[in-house]
């Protein structure tokens, strides 16, 4: 395993499609079997759609045998709150237990 910090890519068109599973497969290659999703752009059109892109994403992750690790932010303060528990885990681990 690859220690620190990995690869990410920003893709705005065939992502989590098997078309791309050459690209998305090389970013996990050496690093821990996990396909991190954040499918922040279909929020906004609803519950429904944003299933839609999980399911694709989940598809994905078994085609390339890794583990599917959704990250849903549905708006600035799921994005906020995620980004206070990446900085500062014990604290928002308190927060979230208190």
């Amino acid at each position: 395993m690859h220690p620190g910090p990995g690869p990410l890519a920003l893709v705005g068109s065939g992502e989590y499609l098997a078309v791309m599973a050459g690209v998305e497969g090389a970013l996990i290659e050496g690093r821990p079997p996990r396909y991190v999703q954040i499918p922040t752009a279909a929020a906004p059109e609803g519950a429904e759609r944003l299933q839609y892109w999980l399911d694709l994403g989940a598809a994905q992750a078994e085609r390339l045998g890794v583990e599917q690790v959704p990250v849903v932010i549905r708006d600035r303060d799921e994005r906020c709150l995620i980004l206070f528990a990446c900085i500062f885990p014990i604290a928002s681990a308190e927060i979230h237990l208190a």
